[in-house]
């Protein structure tokens, strides 16, 4: 099934749940307290597909952390204008958290977890209305989706204390959003 998304791109609307994301002529103002108010998007719009990589670029304070906030439905002050679809309809706020996330740049780990401690916590959080066993099989199914079993009984670790990899720490980020099986 297919249907017209923002800028008039034709966008998948459901293969066993995979959507596509757009977004056209967003623009994003915040009013500081003092001095006049700052555009900080204008004009941007894109799309992402499913299976598709998307890299945002640019320099430092050109926007792609706030256009990923803006998508992300992340966004506490200032106005947004424009449209984002997801599946060819026009996002709405109720579900878009449900939907859409992203891991930060910055990895936010406990040092002193362990990559399957880290995860059991995570699903305890996030899947507090599934039994112990389905958690369990969700973690298991999400290590194996990211390549950490064998480092499941690893340490994260510091720069004082020898853990993950950076690759890995970087996965283990992406596997904590994977254990609500978005979209």
């Amino acid at each position: 099934d297919e249907a017209r998304g923002g800028g008039g791109a034709v966008v998948q609307i459901d293969a066993k749940h995979q959507y596509a994301m757009s977004w056209s002529d967003l623009r994003m103002v915040v009013q500081p307290k003092k001095g006049e108010a700052k555009t900080i998007l204008d004009g941007v719009s894109g799309i992402a597909r499913p299976g598709e990589l998307v890299a945002l670029m640019g320099p430092s304070g050109s926007g792609k952390t706030t256009l990923l906030d803006v998508l992300g439905d992340r966004i506490g002050a200032g106005r947004v204008e424009g449209t984002v679809e997801i599946g060819g309809m026009k996002r709405e706020t109720k579900f878009s958290r449900q939907m859409v996330n992203y891991v930060a740049q910055e990895d936010a780990l406990l040092t002193c977890f362990t990559v399957m401690e880290t995860l059991q916590y995570g699903a305890r959080l996030v899947l507090a209305s599934l039994s112990a066993k389905e958690r369990a099989a969700r973690i298991q199914h999400v290590l194996e989706q990211v390549g950490l079993v064998d480092a499941a009984n690893t340490r994260v670790g510091d720069p004082l204390i020898k853990g993950l990899s950076g690759g890995q720490k970087r996965r283990l980020s992406i596997a904590i959003e994977l254990l609500q099986e978005p979209p």
